[in-house]
């Protein structure tokens, strides 16, 4: 009723509370999720870049809780693809506007693996596929940033990293 009134706040609020009542109610999971999904939506034409990506992890961390409490749901594993989705594009937003972020190359670079970790996973057809581009760009850019900065630990790691996933898928 609250988001049909256009009170987002108040909305954002209820769900909250409605969820430390019963962290693990289907409905509310779902609904919740949904909600932060257009929300991010909202934020990422009218807002900003940064409120659309935390209303996108939310919603994320929702779907999951959901999918991981009703795996064969068919619902919860959309709600999941969606939201794993829109982090990534709003990620490779972020990537786009720093380009020189070594923060934003990580952070796409994960968002990418857990996405081919989603869809390898899923192995609806042509998941396989798509998950190979995700696990390869994933690889491509942790490369390109070890390249900028040879001497980093971390980046030699994160290209391990990349390629044990695209071993192993």
């Amino acid at each position: 009723l609250l988001v049909t009134k256009g009170d987002t706040a108040a909305a954002r609020t209820a769900y909250r509370e409605l969820l430390q009542r019963d962290p693990a109610w289907p409905a509310a999971l779902s609904a919740f999720a949904w909600f932060l999904f257009d929300q991010g939506y909202q934020n990422l034409f009218h807002g900003t870049l940064a409120a659309a990506l935390a209303d996108a992890q939310e919603a994320h961390t929702l779907a999951t809780r959901w999918h991981e409490a009703a795996p064969a749901d068919a619902q919860a594993r959309r709600l999941l693809s969606s939201t794993h989705t829109r982090c990534n594009e709003l990620r490779e937003k972020l990537l786009a506007a720093n380009p020189g972020s070594a923060q934003a190359v990580r952070d796409v670079s994960v968002s990418l693996e857990k996405l081919g970790d989603f869809l390898a996973q899923r192995a609806q057809p042509g998941d396989a596929e798509k998950a190979l581009g995700h696990y390869t760009r994933s690889l491509e850019l942790r490369e390109k940033l070890l390249a900028a900065n040879p001497g980093s630990a971390e980046a030699v790691r994160d290209v391990s990293i990349s390629l044990n996933k695209l071993g192993d898928f």
